[in-house]
């Protein structure tokens, strides 16, 4: 193999230790997706099997990325790069995804106590997203209290609708998205903005998008399913 000085292929499973290592950064990917917005795609990578690497992400729909999934040659040529430099981490790079979309990315690799690499962080901006969807991500919601001595905070049911009608009109207008899929895209954004926590928020959008009630909660939970983590717990 390319990459065998690499010595991540190696025999034995992850320790109980390594599982707990790479499982708090779980949350870390979480975050960086919702501080970054949906123009950033996180993606961890396991290096305890390399043809099953992908074991958390965010903002999948950039790459098409799935649960399960095994490591680009690239992100072992990352791996490569800060095993030869001593480095933790990747200096930012440009790259283009299958899918044709041309991304900024910077690669962190996660250590064991040894000091040997057992996962990598990958944080990949969109930069054909439109520039729109840049700015929603740096812009205070109903979700987010401005705080400072006033206290301000958003009337939350006018914030529903008025972003309700930001991301329909943005999802409209993106043409990399197929018409049959409008619908579903705009459910998935709401769920990943956390606008169905909402009160009547369902009512409001299948409203709002002449939908039912039944079909926004299928398209909630067919949301939640493609982006359920690995289960580490179970022994193999």
């Amino acid at each position: 193999m390319k990459y065998d000085n690499l010595k991540f292929n190696r025999a034995e499973k992850f320790t109980a230790a390594e599982h707990a290592i790479l499982e708090s950064f779980f949350p870390v990917v979480d975050a960086l997706g919702n501080l970054l917005g949906e123009t950033c795609e996180v993606v961890l990578h396991s290096l305890e099997d390399t043809e099953k690497s992908v074991v958390k992400f965010v903002n999948g729909h950039i790459s098409g990325r799935q649960m399960g999934a095994p490591i680009t040659d690239l992100s072992l040529h990352m791996l490569n790069k800060m095993h030869e430099n001593g480095a933790n981490f990747a200096d930012s790079y440009f790259t283009r995804a299958k899918n044709g979309k041309l991304m900024k990315c910077t690669t962190v690799a996660i250590r064991n106590l040894k000091g040997e690499a057992i996962a990598l962080l990958c944080i990949n901006l969109n930069l054909d997203s439109p520039m729109s969807n840049f700015i929603a991500a740096l812009t205070p919601s109903h979700l987010n209290k401005i705080t400072g001595e006033q206290g301000v905070t958003f009337n939350e049911e006018n914030s529903l609708e008025a972003q309700l009608e930001r991301i329909s009109d943005e999802i409209i207008k993106d043409h990399n998205i197929a018409a049959k899929e409008k619908v579903r895209q705009i459910i998935y954004r709401l769920y990943r903005d956390d606008l169905f926590e909402l009160k009547g928020a369902v009512n409001t959008v299948s409203t709002f998008l002449d939908i039912s009630r039944h079909t926004v909660y299928l398209y909630i939970r067919e949301y939640r399913k493609k982006h359920t983590t690995l289960d580490f717990t179970k022994q193999k």
